[in-house]
């Protein structure tokens, strides 16, 4: 067995345990994939003038190939699940990351 059908069914496994249904967006096109969603520690940013903004980053985790309408996902991609909008923001210039068949998205929260 591939490490690639590992990650994808390990992805798989975890998505029917703990994953929820949110809407992936790029421009007009929209679609609903099931991720997991981990809360990573808040930055703070102090801008230097004396205004000091907390932003909230997450990563979504899911299979790869429920992307395949969009592509690689991209900056400025949103994924929300109604209530709270979170927008696809690069790390170190990448703005995901696959393990085998799951994918990792780095964002950041833009609208609750």
């Amino acid at each position: 067995m591939a490490l690639s059908d590992v990650g994808a069914r390990i992805a798989a496994s975890l998505l029917e345990q703990t994953g929820s249904d949110w809407t992936y967006s790029r421009g007009a096109t929209t679609g609903t994939i099931s991720f997991y969603k981990s809360d990573l520690p808040p930055i703070i940013v102090d801008g230097g003038n004396g205004q000091i903004t907390e932003v909230i980053m997450a990563t979504f985790r899911g299979l790869f190939t429920a992307l395949a309408a969009f592509g690689n996902p991209a900056r400025g991609d949103r994924i929300t699940d109604g209530t709270a909008t979170f927008e696809v923001q690069p790390i170190l210039d990448k703005c995901f990351y696959t393990v085998g068949g799951m994918v990792h998205i780095h964002t950041k929260r833009v609208a609750t």
